[in-house]
């Protein structure tokens, strides 16, 4: 019974990718720690643990130790307590003098501690007899935790925090007369809204990482689907892989396509990849679009959002304002009427790298 680690001397051809001092994560390790025998002496106990060739796991045999060793115990102390319960009962027989209700609670006492010996005494006998290995138990295959950093665990877009704007953006002033501007609610979904924006999507949640879905569930609402959520798009996207861990979602590539062609196909529409003049064509025929990539815009109260390392909005049209053309946003990172982007300027709109997706029927 394992009490704690004194050793550990890993075998450098065995362990895979060991340098010095490294902690062996493959291979065969001779591990040395105090422990008992079967008699209950104290003793240094040597043994080779395989901790595998996939180092997403480590084969332990220590807790299948312990559980071996209070088994035994057990029975060891079934074993000395029914023997003390049978000598009472005794002495209580021997002491009774004839009276035949002390006589009568000597027998069921000996009676169930004989019980209790046989059953403790016969199951592990049994076991045994059938196969050791019920009584000794066999390594347990433990998944290592993950070291991921906070980014990684929460999803790498970063839709609902503020970033100052880049240099080339610093200059770019809002439009006064924009502040009128809302969104078009009738079709507007937010990530972080109730009762999805807590859920798990892929190692974040809705609110933090599901930028990609909310948008696209947006656009097919606009197009019909009156019952689509935004939990029902990213279920699609993390049965396709077009999700990964601190990647978000991805709507090109290989698993991409699939997740739009999935798409496609669940609702009847048809998808495109459309450049920058054609997008505007679209947006002037009051057409929606989603623009993924870097995002910068106002927000309903005038200050810019700038989000660097990528985000999905929805561009529901052109309209003109104060003599200047302005694109209005749906953004589904909103948390409120004074956060998320409500519009582009033409030339923020011009500069942001950015591509435009355009779901049709």
């Amino acid at each position: 019974m394992a009490s704690k680690a004194q050793t550990v001397q890993c075998d450098p051809t065995q362990c895979k990718d060991m340098k010095e001092g490294d902690i062996c994560t493959a291979g065969n390790c001779t591990i040395q720690y105090d422990g008992i025998d079967e008699l209950g002496n104290r003793k240094i106990i040597v043994k080779t643990v395989d901790l595998g060739t996939d180092p997403n796991y480590i084969d332990s045999p220590f807790l299948t130790d312990y559980l071996a060793a209070m088994y035994r115990y057990a029975v060891i102390v079934t074993t000395i307590l029914a023997t003390i319960v049978i000598i009472f009962a005794g002495v209580l027989w021997i002491t009774s003098a004839g009276n035949t209700e002390q006589i009568g609670r000597a027998k069921k006492m000996i009676g169930r501690s004989i019980t209790g010996l046989l059953l403790a005494v016969g199951s592990y006998t049994i076991l045994w007899t059938i196969n050791p290995q019920l009584v000794e138990f066999g390594s347990l295959k433990i998944l290592r935790v993950a070291n991921i950093s906070v980014e990684e665990a929460l999803g790498k877009e970063d839709q609902d925090k503020d970033y100052a704007p880049s240099t080339e953006l610093s200059g770019i002033q809002p439009i006064p007369e924009a502040l009128g501007l809302t969104y078009t609610m009738s079709s507007y979904f937010g990530q972080g809204a109730s009762p999805w924006g807590s859920e798990k999507y892929s190692c974040g949640t809705y609110k933090n990482a599901g930028c990609a879905p909310t948008s696209i569930a947006m656009v097919l609402k606009r197009l019909g689907e009156t019952s689509v959520t935004p939990p029902e798009i990213g279920k699609i996207a993390e049965n396709t892989g077009a999700v990964q861990c601190g990647k978000g979602t991805s709507t090109q590539g290989t698993a991409g396509k699939k997740f739009m062609d999935k798409i496609a196909a669940d609702y009847t529409v048809k998808y495109e990849w459309v450049d920058e003049a054609k997008a505007k064509q679209l947006l002037k025929d009051g057409k929606w679009l989603i623009q993924s990539g870097k995002q910068a815009g106002f927000t309903g109260s005038n200050t810019m959002k700038y989000s660097p390392n990528g985000h999905y909005i929805v561009l529901t049209g052109i309209t003109q304002k104060g003599g200047q053309t302005i694109y209005t946003v749906n953004d589904p990172g909103r948390q409120s009427s004074k956060e998320g982007i409500t519009y582009q300027t033409e030339e923020l709109f011009n500069k942001v790298n950015r591509q435009f997706l355009y779901i049709h029927k």
